[in-house]
């Protein structure tokens, strides 16, 4: 789902700028398609949905006024998301922009294993959930 779920009280909560930098930081892409065509997993596993899509999934999975964090997590930490990237960075070399998609892959990797092991629940894999003005 490549769009924001808005919780209830959303309208209240007001980005701070460390949300924000991280939302600059990845809309620095310039979807090129690069990290696609350089990935040796997408051209292996046409499920895999690629670095810039995982990417762009941790984007809307750290937005605190989502409500979709779990759903979302369930395909970003499947095995045609963050684990169907068998980490050869070519994705790092390709990008124009020097934007790294293999971050947030191993960000999302962390996430999802502290969530099955019982350490956190998939709401709180926001780093930024309570960080909001209001």
């Amino acid at each position: 789902m490549p769009w924001l779920e808005e919780a209830a009280d959303s309208d209240k909560l007001r980005i701070t700028n460390e949300v924000s930098d991280l939302h600059e930081a990845i809309c620095t892409c310039i979807l090129c398609a690069a990290c696609f065509a350089a990935c040796p997993e997408a051209s292996r596993d046409r499920t895999y949905i690629g670095p810039h899509a995982v990417m762009e999934g941790y984007r809307f999975l750290q937005d605190p006024r989502d409500s979709a964090s779990e759903r979302r997590l369930e395909v970003l930490a499947g095995s045609e998301g963050a684990w169907g990237c068998n980490g050869a960075f070519a994705c790092i070399n390709a990008c124009p922009w020097k934007v790294s998609p293999i971050n947030y892959v191993a960000k999302i990797r962390t996430g999802a294993t502290k969530v099955r092991l019982g350490m956190m629940k998939a709401e709180d894999c926001c780093e930024y959930k309570g960080k909001c003005g209001g």
